[in-house]
């Protein structure tokens, strides 16, 4: 999985664009910004990534629309995922699973206003503790193939 998010990130346009949410790329993104303690510096940082659907509130809100746009959703990438090749039936199934874990995505992100305040999302932290906090994802490796900068700590 390290190898293909690294691929994915090194060749999207725009995957390390941080927008107002989060940003585009799959899972996370890496960019560099201002550091939040001292302008004159520029750190690494972690960010949530982006959604399929055009934000977290699409995956949480329960109206009528909000619902018949999930539904859509789903039948798109089954869609997909049968035009890969997949029988119907697994299409659904998995088609299904993407929903879920986006949704779960979804439910742990910050929101937008919350984003907005630096006290936020100002969290440094060293290599050592993030590969803690995730230790089933190879975060050096990682590091390595999308050729970011050494670096003391993330933001």
């Amino acid at each position: 999985m390290v190898d293909q998010l690294a691929h994915q990130h090194s060749t999207i346009g725009d995957a390390w664009a941080v927008d107002d949410n989060a940003t585009f790329a799959p899972l996370f993104g890496l960019s560099a910004i201002q550091d939040y303690d001292d302008a004159q510096k520029t750190v690494a940082q972690f960010d949530q990534g982006g959604f399929s659907l055009p934000g977290r509130d699409f995956y949480s809100k329960d109206d009528a629309k909000s619902q018949e746009i999930r539904k859509q959703y789903v039948a798109h990438i089954a869609n997909m995922l049968k035009l890969s090749g997949e029988s119907q039936s697994q299409a659904a199934a998995d088609a299904a699973i993407v929903m879920q874990i986006e949704t779960e995505l979804a439910n742990a992100a910050m929101d937008v206003v919350k984003r907005r305040d630096p006290k936020n999302i100002n969290n440094k932290m060293t290599l050592a503790q993030i590969q803690k906090l995730a230790p089933s994802f190879d975060w050096q490796r990682y590091l390595t193939l999308v050729h970011a900068p050494a670096q003391q700590t993330f933001s």
